[in-house]
């Protein structure tokens, strides 16, 4: 995940007519350590308009949970401030907290807290698929058991029933291989292959499909001709 975040110095003892009047150091980082990007934005840097830093965080998670995956990561911010007169003497400046974010099919959350062992604020983030993700994804597993069942009921219907073998059957089990394929890879924000929704359905459909194949091709072949089919001249 990547952050973009922005330093906006506020306050009688940081800002003045002049603009920023004392030096201020950003760091935001993965660990409570304070281990990360420094950002160090001096009076006649940026003025009062602020810093830009940007920092690339790892999630927690695991996306085979697909749709129903969740990955978590936290983000630790601390500020301190030079003060005026003194060397090497900084004083630890309370930090804001203002989060947004957005992508489609994802709902993204963020809570913060303090450590005041550590003079740290952390920022715990969220990230899961959306509910219209996930109820779109539910509806085409529904639909996927659908066409299994309707698979099932005409292959038993020629197997079993006696109903004759048709070519056409075959060509669409054929066509119902791509076309599951090609419905699975359109979901939103669908990963690659092997993920829990595809163990609760779409593998189940192209074997099926496959076996269903199989079985008409061999009923069609082994079965003689019925009275109605012309024999070949």
């Amino acid at each position: 995940m990547g952050l973009k975040l922005e330093c906006v110095p506020k306050g009688d003892y940081l800002v003045g007519a002049e603009g920023l009047r004392r030096t201020l150091v950003l760091t935001a980082g993965e660990s409570a350590s304070g281990m990360g990007k420094t950002k160090t934005i001096s009076p006649g840097d940026v003025g009062d308009k602020g810093g830009i830093i940007t920092i690339d965080l790892d999630l927690d998670g695991n996306v085979a949970d697909y749709p129903w995956d969740r990955h978590t990561t936290s983000l630790w911010l601390s500020a301190q401030a030079y003060i005026k007169g003194k060397n090497f003497d900084w004083e630890i400046v309370p930090i804001r907290l203002q989060a947004y974010g957005a992508w489609p099919g994802l709902d993204i959350a963020f809570s913060a807290a303090d450590d005041a062992a550590l003079h740290t604020r952390q920022l715990d983030i969220a990230v899961a698929r959306s509910t219209v993700t996930t109820i779109v994804v539910c509806f085409s597993i529904v639909l996927t058991w659908t066409l299994i069942a309707i698979v099932v009921g005409m292959t038993c219907a020629v197997a079993i029933g006696g109903r004759r073998a048709e070519i056409s059957s075959i060509a669409f089990f054929g066509m119902l291989l791509f076309a599951m394929t090609a419905f699975r890879s359109s979901l939103p924000g669908a990963p690659p292959m092997g993920t829990f929704s595809d163990y609760l359905a779409f593998f189940w459909g192209y074997a099926v499909a496959i076996v269903a194949i199989g079985v008409l091709a061999g009923v069609w072949l082994w079965r003689p001709p019925s009275k109605n089919e012309h024999a070949p001249r």
